[in-house]
């Protein structure tokens, strides 16, 4: 790796251990506003933050990051939310 520069891909056991953390959302309305990861499958397709849910939560948009358009997901389409709570990330295990 070049001086400078960051690894963008995770570990194996950075993964594992993300993986571990993050919980399925089943309620897309509440996820307004919060960083989270659609899976397809068990596969991360995309992480980042939510800036639109319908009413009905059956519809959601991660907001544009660098390169990543803003994109809609459907959860008829099999998409499903993760999220890592706050009270995870802060050490209460």
């Amino acid at each position: 790796m070049l001086p400078g520069l960051t690894r963008l891909s995770p570990t194996p056991a950075t993964v594992k251990t993300d993986a571990r953390r993050m919980h399925l959302q089943h309620d897309w309305v509440a996820l307004l506003g919060e960083v989270i990861q659609i899976r397809l499958d068990d596969r991360a397709v995309r992480t980042g933050r939510v800036d639109g849910v319908t009413p009905d939560g059956a519809i959601l948009w991660l907001e544009g990051h660098g390169a990543e358009p803003r994109t809609m997901f459907e959860r008829c389409e099999g998409f499903t939310a993760w999220i890592d709570y706050k009270w995870d990330s802060a050490g209460c295990r």
